[in-house]
């Protein structure tokens, strides 16, 4: 197959659309294939918007993964403005390879190729005069053809073998005359009449999957046959004809009493989006969804559907186009803007991330912020904006009860509009995520800030590296903070290399309004407590590069059940230090590894620490003693004296302090 792959013509090699694609058995029927990214993940939900493009990969990732053995080969998708279409003729090629002199007609003056079952052609050609566009994706129509004919330009993905036709062309042609007729003929509309009836036509909302699945759930698949049709097609309509729609709908109807086979429904999509009428929307499964129940709160912002059931899409459209606002720019220029929680510092916006290595005090600091806002008081100087704050303690509620106590009692007689979450929220749940902002309006109505801590624990079996997993957490939080009216501020971790700033996917930082760094500076005071930096790494509205420092003063909150005291830290503010180098090297690493070695924040051996890093560190010159050991050894003790860890010499374990 790799050796077919070489007469692939470089018109097709430099578009980055190719993705893999695996074969999957039907009863009854032929095997669908199934695409996937190149990072592993199922292509799922609409086609051609930028979450779906920044995906898709190059050829030659494509063919590296495809060569893994794991699939069955390769894809391009095919989406809107490339200038690419793809012409598929099915059941043309017998077997000896002979092509049906109508179809070699039509192909030879371009590459063409053998489908992966032999069976088939499948020509390309360039239109970037889109001579093509208005027939969009079709599929031939009537029955008792020589061969099936289907026409791909703008959604959906073709295989790509590499098989090329001997009478075929090396290189991608341009759309002739004769194409142009041939599809005119197979499809039954003339361009004008079918590029008329689109002008009509709704686009998709863009829901994500999760959003569709959820609001598949309101609706019982044993319902009336003609509303079972509609919720297909509104499925269809909705992820533009994708498998990922087709298994929403099989996977929903599979719970039914009246559900047959796998192939029977397969036989109806395949029928959907060819009318020319008006189509059915997503709007008529979220009405479907919404009879006698609440609507679930991830759809709310769909909600505004018109409560007569003959409300058109094209009303609704009027609506929304009534509702622009087109403003002079002196009164746009006019208008306030969102506003500061903590002047020329913390945005009133959508997100915010302050990020540090594990035993930086980033929750310390994240709690001496927002913890004036929840009370009203200036902070280092700054007028602070009141508003209730909602703080998600997701890892170690026990451990911030501590913390949270240390800190009111710099308060005592403060009335703090601060509320906390002692649970996991899993980000990647659009239901927990709902749930969530339902039991937080109930209790607060409003909140000026809700902070997640940490971002990485709240992902609960989401991928941080993933952009997928990332992206749907981020919209989630958006829609979250959007209803209550609040920031939301992540506490999250910073990688091993903390030069490269927060860990995980770099689209985080991207989405952020501000983005604070937590480092320990290489700087210890006569109390033995380094001095820590709060860096603006990122500020859309004010000011990057300001910079706070701080230490973290020791204080005793109470006493446990054998009557030992239970201590805590807070924030204390210092002067910069003359020597104010961030932390980094070996005790940077030390701390990084004992982050992920310890999930939950319980005790590591310290052996197994020593011999995580040491395996890390360069073999020492030839006939030069090992002192990889005893340098880590050497360095978790300077940052037990830091106060950045805790030792149990007993025990032979080292914790995380912070």
């Amino acid at each position: 197959m790799s050796a077919a792959f070489n007469h692939i013509p470089a018109t097709l090699r430099e578009n980055p659309a190719w993705l893999v694609w695996q074969s999957v058995a039907q009863e009854g029927s032929k095997a669908r294939k199934v695409p996937y990214y190149i990072d592993g993940h199922r292509r799922r939900g609409a086609q051609g918007r930028p979450a779906d493009v920044e995906r898709l990969g190059s050829f030659r990732k494509a063919k590296t993964v495809a060569a893994s053995g794991d699939y069955a080969g390769l894809g391009m998708a095919m989406l809107p403005g490339r200038g690419l279409v793809a012409l598929d003729f099915d059941n043309c090629v017998d077997g000896t390879n002979t092509v049906m002199p109508e179809v070699l007609a039509l192909v030879s003056g371009t590459y063409a190729e053998l489908s992966p079952s032999g069976h088939g052609v499948r020509a390309f050609y360039r239109d970037p005069q889109g001579v093509l566009s208005a027939f969009g994706n079709g599929k031939s129509l009537g029955d008792g053809l020589p061969f099936g004919f289907e026409l791909f330009q703008s959604k959906g993905f073709v295989t790509v073998t590499g098989q090329r036709l001997p009478e075929s062309a090396a290189e991608v042609a341009c759309v002739s005359a004769a194409i142009a007729a041939f599809c005119e003929q197979r499809l039954g509309k003339p361009a004008q009449a079918v590029q008329a009836t689109a002008a009509t036509v709704a686009a998709p909302v863009g829901f994500t999957e999760q959003q569709l699945e959820e609001a598949l759930t309101y609706i019982s698949p044993d319902c009336e046959y003609q509303t079972w049709v509609n919720i297909g097609m509104a499925l269809h309509h909705e992820t533009e004809g994708a498998s990922s729609g087709f298994d929403l709908w099989n996977d929903w109807s599979a719970g039914g009493s009246k559900y047959t086979s796998e192939a029977e429904l397969a036989g109806k999509w395949a029928g959907f989006g060819h009318t020319h009428g008006k189509p059915v929307t997503v709007l008529y499964l979220l009405k479907t969804a919404g009879v006698g129940l609440d609507a679930p709160v991830s759809l709310d912002d769909f909600e505004p559907v018109a409560d007569d059931e003959e409300a058109t899409d094209t009303q609704t459209t009027q609506a929304t186009e009534a509702a622009l606002p087109v403003l002079h720019w002196s009164a746009f220029a006019q208008q306030p803007g969102l506003g500061w929680l903590v002047k020329k510092l913390l945005p009133h916006a959508d997100l915010g991330v302050i990020y540090g290595a594990s035993g930086s005090g980033k929750t310390f600091f994240t709690l001496d912020l927002v913890g004036a806002v929840a009370c009203g008081r200036a902070w280092q100087g700054r007028k602070v904006k009141r508003g209730n704050v909602v703080y998600v303690a997701a890892e170690g509620a026990g451990g911030f009860r501590h913390r949270l106590n240390a800190y009111a009692g710099q308060w005592p007689h403060t009335d703090m509009a601060l509320y906390v979450v002692p649970a996991l929220v899993n980000l990647t749940e659009p239901k927990a995520v709902a749930a969530a902002c339902k039991a937080i309006m109930a209790a607060v109505k409003t909140a000026a800030v809700v902070v997640v801590d940490t971002f990485a624990q709240s992902l609960a079996g989401g991928d941080e590296n993933s952009g997928k997993d990332v992206s749907l957490a981020l919209s989630l939080l958006k829609e979250l903070g959007q209803r209550l009216g609040a920031l939301v501020l992540l506490v999250h971790h910073s990688g091993k290399d903390t030069s490269k700033g927060a860990r995980g996917w770099s689209g985080l930082r991207a989405a952020a309004d501000v983005e604070i760094e937590i480092t320990i500076l290489d700087n210890i005071a006569d109390t033995g407590q380094p001095v820590r930096r709060a860096l603006v790494t990122k500020q859309k509205d004010g000011v990057e590069g300001e910079a706070f420092y701080f230490r973290l003063e020791p204080v005793t909150v109470g006493k446990d059940e054998d009557g030992e005291s239970i201590d805590s830290c807070v924030v204390r503010f210092v002067e910069p230090p003359k020597q104010s180098m961030p932390l980094r090297g070996l005790p940077a690493v030390v701390l990084a590894a004992l982050s992920e070695l310890s999930l939950s924040g319980e005790a590591v051996p310290i052996e197994e620490l020593l011999d995580d890093v040491a395996a890390d560190m360069p073999p020492p010159e030839d006939g030069k003693k090992d002192r990889r050991r005893v340098r880590v050894r050497e360095t978790i003790k300077r940052l037990e004296n830091m106060g950045s860890v805790v030792v149990d010499e007993a025990k032979e374990t080292v914790t995380l302090a912070l």
